[in-house]
């Protein structure tokens, strides 16, 4: 049956387009913000969705998924969340505070971006993975 649902959302993933945005603002001291916003299809965002079921969808679009995923970071925190649908789509606003990008890359719901601070010298760079 889980492979049933997989195969589906894979199937609708692929099928329905996934338009995301994010940003990054750094302050001089390595903190900062993180604004994701993405637009799913209605049907894919209640794909598995039965009663208190999770979603089977490989995205956070529920407030909890992002409280949950970044609770025990230190230094990390949800500072906003917003989600409005309609007929066809969902869309969902999260903006995460971060005390450094090395624990902006511990937060559970951002591991799938593959989030990698890199240092060379006195050079920092921060890559991450967005589809």
């Amino acid at each position: 049956m889980r492979k049933i649902i997989l195969v589906l959302v894979g199937a609708l993933l692929l099928a329905s387009c996934v338009d995301i945005e994010s940003r990054i603002a750094l302050r001089g001291d390595g903190s900062g913000s993180l604004v994701i916003a993405y637009r799913i299809s209605r049907q894919l965002a209640d794909l598995g969705r039965t009663g208190a079921d999770a979603p089977a969808v490989p995205l956070p679009v529920e407030r909890e998924d992002f409280q949950r995923a970044g609770s025990g970071v230190e230094g990390g925190r949800l500072a906003s969340f917003s989600r409005t649908q309609d007929e066809l789509e969902v869309s969902i606003r999260a903006e995460i505070s971060f005390a450094s990008l090395e624990a902006l890359a511990r937060i559970e719901v951002l591991r799938e971006m593959q989030i990698r601070v890199e240092q060379d010298g006195g050079r920092r760079t921060l890559r991450m993975r967005v589809a």
